[in-house]
């Protein structure tokens, strides 16, 4: 099975029968790729086309550009056999024509792809005589290049020649013989930027095996991960390549509007594991729980750690799909594995090209309302273009910029002095006895205190109320800021100090002593190590922080530091947790052997985990008591943990 490429290999086809590049042999335009079958009367015809605005579905536009073909063949004899729609943008339409040639009437097989991009272009992909080759397109990568692509089309359609053959619907073999040779030069390729490469490089290698094993298991695992497909595919084509594009929007709303297709893949996911069969809740679980990490272009100034909180959740469940289906259907473990995977791959690229949120083209992008605006179906240039050989004439220049809007009005009396600040305060003392002159008299009938009936009515009732004038924001001189720390890892006497870290993934403490005290004060998403045996071991004031360490002589104590993760490899007689949430302790045996104290205040969401005697590597998870009940017996307070049954 041989690969095919076409336009730059944004697309590719695999054919079991050799074809040769029909460019080779006649001219073909720009907005078409022709191959035809070396020994055979085959071909495979990939055409950019505009959208045909008629055809509200799939199914409608598939069968739309079937019997255009059968226009352009010059035949009313067709069948249209079935249509299939694969994704929310494609479909397969698989049918034959009857077409006479040198007085042969002939009846061939054609299977057509209708792809719909950006709401703008229909790719048509033409199998004719080749029934049982099958069509694939590059996945992601796709996306983004037909993007690009879109832009050397619509320099290429200004071409009368060119913009008559985009306007069809759709060409045989016969119809690209007869064409008129393509005038417009040849532009130069288009390089996607990093950000939009790495996105694609990551969906090729970590969703792609993912969605392939989802279809094989089939069922619900199949329909989850097509919408999740879906909203990744929806992620780059109105996400991540506008943002690549153009400047953040002015409106908001704007932006947050264009996102309900995402919105509506993350629903379905999630209720499609609420109501799942019972043997299926725990995977679709997993990825119900993971897929809001999806949305990190919606937050700042930190998307990767919101990345990761959804990935612990989704593990969660993850773990426990690994210990029910371990020994039974490996599939189902290989499965989500491959979405923690994704998961993690997600945190890691997002970290790389979006650290502090979602990233625009500030420098050159073009306003993102323009940009929107220039993707709709609206405008003259969208329109389906008519057999007119004359050019169309050239776009309209942009609209002169709206008038600045109106001075806000005050029914305030005073006049507003454009000072603010300390200096304003110090102009209006400077006006000495003047001051005053800007007050307003007030008669004797306006006063409450002269006037007994202005006490009973009410003045607020009969006095309008002034519109009160807006609390100028706090001076960036009197704000707070918080000053940021250094890093710094050093011995001072017998302590470690391990201070202000932020995303360090490895930190490594082997020079140690039995008289060292390591302490881990103010570090976050960092990972410490520490070798040998030490006296003890703080950690105060750490997010998201892990520690694995070999063996302590007195206690390893935890203060404020939530979704903390410990692991002992050796023995450690104490470990107290004070004053936090969420946390994880794997313990050893040598710690169960040697009856390790865990002893808590004021926590939750803390679990200890224990190696599994007849798993070496796994552990049980038992979580620490969070309720107690409290009695008095003879005189004194007598506690129990509650535990509740059923």
């Amino acid at each position: 099975m041989k690969t095919y490429e076409c336009f730059d290999g944004a697309i590719s086809f695999e054919s079991p029968v050799d074809l040769v590049n029909g460019s080779l042999f006649r001219q073909v335009p720009d907005t078409q790729e022709l191959y035809l079958e070396r020994n055979g009367e085959g071909s495979v015809i990939v055409e950019v086309l505009e959208l045909v605005h008629e055809a509200k579905t799939l199914e409608e536009a598939g069968e739309y550009h079937f019997k255009s073909l059968a226009h352009d063949n010059e035949t009313e004899e067709y069948e249209i056999q079935n249509i299939t729609v694969i994704s929310d943008s494609s479909c397969v339409v698989k049918g034959l024509q009857t077409i006479e040639k040198a007085g042969v009437i002939e009846n061939i097989p054609i299977n057509l792809n209708v792809l719909r991009i950006a709401g703008k272009y229909d790719l048509v992909t033409q199998f004719n005589k080749l029934a049982h080759t099958p069509i694939h397109v590059n996945d992601y990568s796709l996306f983004y290049l037909l993007e690009c692509t879109t832009g050397r089309l619509e320099d290429i359609l200004l071409d009368s020649s060119l913009l008559k053959q985009a306007g069809s619907s759709g060409s045989g073999a016969d119809t690209v013989a007869g064409s008129e040779p393509a005038t417009a030069p040849p532009a130069a390729p288009h390089t996607p930027p990093p950000a939009i490469a790495d996105f694609t490089t990551l969906l090729n290698t970590h969703l792609s095996p993912f969605t392939v094993l989802s279809a094989e298991i089939g069922g619900e695992i199949h329909s989850q991960s097509q919408d999740l497909e879906s909203l990744l595919q929806k992620t780059l084509s109105i996400v991540l390549t506008p943002a690549s594009r153009s400047k953040p929007p002015t409106n908001l709303s704007t932006f947050q509007n264009s996102l309900s297709p995402i919105i509506t893949h993350v629903n379905k996911i999630v209720q499609l594991s609420d109501s799942a069969p019972k043997a299926l809740q725990l995977p679709l679980k997993a990825v119900a729980e993971g897929v809001p990490a999806f949305g990190w272009f919606t937050i700042a100034p930190k998307p990767a750690p919101y990345i990761q909180d959804f990935k612990d959740a989704a593990q969660f469940y993850a773990n426990r799909v690994i210990k029910e289906f371990k020994g039974g259907d490996e599939r189902m473990v290989r499965w989500v594995k491959l979405f923690m995977v994704l998961l993690e791959e997600l945190r890691v690229y997002v970290h790389k090209h979006h650290t502090t949120g979602l990233s625009w083209n500030e420098k050159d992008g073009v306003a993102y309302e323009e940009y929107v605006s220039g993707e709709g179906g609206d405008k003259s240039s969208d329109a389906t273009p008519t057999n007119n050989s004359t050019p169309p004439p050239a776009p309209a220049p942009p609209a002169p910029a709206p008038p600045a809007p109106p001075a806000p009005t005050s029914t305030s009396t005073h006049p507003q002095s454009p000072q603010q600040g300390p200096e304003a305060v110090f102009a209006q003392l400077n006006k000495g006895s003047d001051i005053t002159k800007g007050l307003r008299k007030v008669d004797t009938e306006q006063m409450t205190h002269k006037n007994p009936s202005l006490r009973d009515a009410g003045s607020t009732e009969s006095t309008p109320k002034k519109q009160q004038p807006p609390i100028a924001a706090k001076p960036k001189s009197l704000t707070r800021t918080t000053s940021s720390h250094p890093p710094k890892t050093q011995l001072d006497g017998q302590k470690w100090f391990i201070e202000n870290h932020t995303n360090t993934p490895h930190i490594l403490i082997d020079d140690t002593k039995l008289s060292h005290t390591v302490n881990i004060f103010n570090c976050k998403n960092t990972v410490v190590e520490v070798k040998g045996k030490v006296n003890a071991l703080n950690m105060v004031g750490c997010h998201r922080t892990s520690v694995l360490l070999d063996n302590l002589v007195s206690s390893l104590s935890i203060t404020t530091s939530p979704n903390f993760t410990v692991q002992i490899l050796g023995v450690a007689p104490t470990v107290t947790v004070d004053a936090t949430d969420v946390g994880q302790i794997y313990l050893s045996k040598g710690c169960i052997e040697a009856d390790t104290e865990i002893i808590t205040a004021k926590t939750s969401s803390v679990n200890v985990s224990l190696p599994d005697n007849q798993e070496d590597g796994e552990f049980v998870e038992k979580p620490i008591p969070e309720q107690l009940k409290t009695v008095v017996r003879d005189g004194r307070l007598v506690s129990s943990v509650v535990e509740h049954s059923g």
